[in-house]
């Protein structure tokens, strides 16, 4: 064996295999995190949806033809207005915010019209 060899064909291949373990507990980590994160995130955007239809409420607005409340109410959710229960027209393209419609957000808080949280997802 040559002297490059015991570094190519032994240490390399340790150095190589320690850092995909690695990587893998990373990732494994990261998955179990995720979920974590996502109940966070959901309480923030509800309570800021619910805040924001207090203010709009205050305002006057009217919510009986569901409008969207927020495009963008933090990054990645909106807010909408939606009947209780959920009925096909809430699925339709036309009664959901452009924001979804579009894939610039992908989750959305629905409340009702009277502000009572149908679902956050």
């Amino acid at each position: 064996m040559r002297p490059g060899d015991v570094l190519r064909f032994r240490v390399l291949p340790l150095v190589v295999a320690f850092g995909l373990v690695v990587l893998f507990i990373v990732v494994l980590v990261r998955l179990a995190n995720s979920g974590e994160d996502l109940a966070v995130d959901r309480e923030r955007a509800v309570a800021l949806a619910e805040a924001l239809y207090a203010q709009k409420k205050a305002d006057g607005m009217d919510f009986t033809a569901g409008p969207c409340l927020a495009e963008e109410l933090m990054a990645g959710w909106a807010a909408d207005i939606v009947h209780s229960p959920r009925t096909p027209a809430d699925d339709l393209p036309e009664n959901q915010c452009q924001s979804y419609r579009a894939g610039r957000v992908f989750r959305l808080v629905e409340l009702d019209p009277d502000g009572n949280v149908v679902r956050a997802q």
